[in-house]
């Protein structure tokens, strides 16, 4: 069974802040996020079939769960567009518990990417 675990040195946005976004820095956020995995994927990494991921978001301070987790669309199709995962629908990828604690001295997201 695979596992990968990355530790991203950047804050999750709020479904609030992405639903406002205009459809380009959508993409460029998306980007962004591909971009900091692709630097972290080992080299021998194969693509999943069926993955769980969870996600835990350290930040200066919680949102509320629906806000969260809506806010890691980025997030998700970023890890998609790697091909580490083969989709981002529920019958390839399941989610895990997405959590947050508070941290403002050193907000990052801690990704886990497990083979199932």
């Amino acid at each position: 069974m695979q596992k990968y675990n990355f530790a991203l040195y950047k804050e999750t946005p709020s479904l609030n802040v992405t639903k406002r976004w205009h459809w380009g820095k959508t993409r460029t956020e998306r980007n962004s996020w591909r971009n900091e995995f692709l630097i972290e994927i080992p080299d021998d990494a194969t693509p999943i079939e069926k993955a769980r991921i969870t996600v835990t978001s350290f930040r200066g301070r919680t949102l509320d769960h629906d806000n969260f987790v809506g806010g890691l669309k980025v997030l998700i199709d970023g890890l998609r567009d790697t091909q580490l995962i083969k989709n981002d629908s529920k019958k390839w990828l399941e989610h895990g518990e997405h959590r947050q604690v508070i941290d403002k001295s050193n907000p990052c997201t801690v990704v886990v990417i497990e083979e199932i």
